[in-house]
């Protein structure tokens, strides 16, 4: 990953562009945060706010529960939290990570794309 500034300036084909970002960390345990879903809505709703977009603007969301059905379904909460029924695609793939890293300690991570 690099500033956008930096791809252009070398003429690097640009996938993609960090707009917002958050992250919490409610201490529920070291790796993820309570089945309530509390922290991961604030999330979303940070990083939102943090690009200047509403829910509204966002077309997929790539989760980062793994599979684990604790996380699962805090992640399903807070995307019930943030958008209406049919409102977001979620992707059932995470090939984001591949690229991105891995978050791995007590905080939400979710990538947003925009329509």
């Amino acid at each position: 990953m690099e500033s956008l500034e930096s791809a252009q300036a070398r003429g690097a084909t640009v996938l993609a562009e960090v707009v917002g970002h958050s992250i919490t960390a409610d201490g529920w345990r070291i790796a993820g945060n309570a089945q309530d879903g509390d922290a991961w809505t604030e999330s979303f709703r940070r990083a939102i706010a943090d690009a200047g977009m509403s829910p509204e603007d966002i077309g997929t969301v790539y989760g980062d529960a793994r599979g684990t059905p604790a996380l699962d379904l805090a992640e399903a909460r807070a995307i019930a939290n943030v958008w209406k029924p049919g409102q977001v695609r979620v992707a059932k793939e995470h090939v984001h990570q591949r690229q991105s890293g891995h978050c791995r300690d007590a905080r939400a991570r979710e990538c947003l794309e925009h329509h």
